[in-house]
């Protein structure tokens, strides 16, 4: 095996390791740009989207019968939350993703209007299911109700007494 050796104090890369740097300077040029939230859409600022998407926990919770839960997390809280937490979000690049999901046409509303419709979804789903094993016990009481008054009946007739 005959390497070639550096010469002191040069350092040297593998191709590999010169694209693989390459990319991380890429990926650094364009953090500080994907860190600022595209314009607002519709006049929603950032802390208004954030709070309505909090809001979803407290609907959902509701809608699950959890109503502690829901009233934690009512309008004033989930703002309070939204309003401490966009400025922490604006400090750190990975942020800047998800305040530009939030402020952009991202999809945001649908994204909330999923989150409110799956609980109200399952909460159907279990009334349903509840109302018809309640309705399903009642018939089968009544026809138990009425099998053991036909069976009654039919022993006072052969005992020779009429109801």
């Amino acid at each position: 095996m005959n390497e070639a050796k550096p010469e002191a104090g040069v350092d040297t890369v593998s191709e590999e390791q010169a694209a693989d740097l390459a990319r991380l300077k890429g990926m650094a040029e364009e953090a500080p740009g994907a860190a600022q939230p595209q314009p607002e859409a519709a006049g929603m600022s950032v802390e208004e989207s954030l709070a309505g998407l909090l809001q979803v926990v407290g609907v959902a919770s509701g809608a699950l019968g959890y109503a502690r839960v829901q009233a934690l997390w009512n309008e004033e809280t989930c703002k309070g939350l939204a309003d401490r937490t966009v400025p922490v979000l604006k400090k750190y690049p990975w942020g800047g993703s998800i305040l530009a999901f939030l402020g952009g046409d991202s999809g945001i509303e649908e994204m909330a209007l999923g989150m409110c419709l799956l609980p109200l979804v399952m909460g159907t789903v279990n009334a349903v299911r509840a109302d018809s094993a309640e309705k399903r016990e009642k018939e089968k009481a009544q026809s138990e109700k009425a099998q053991s008054e036909k069976a009654q009946s039919s022993e006072l007739e052969k005992a020779g007494l009429s109801v």
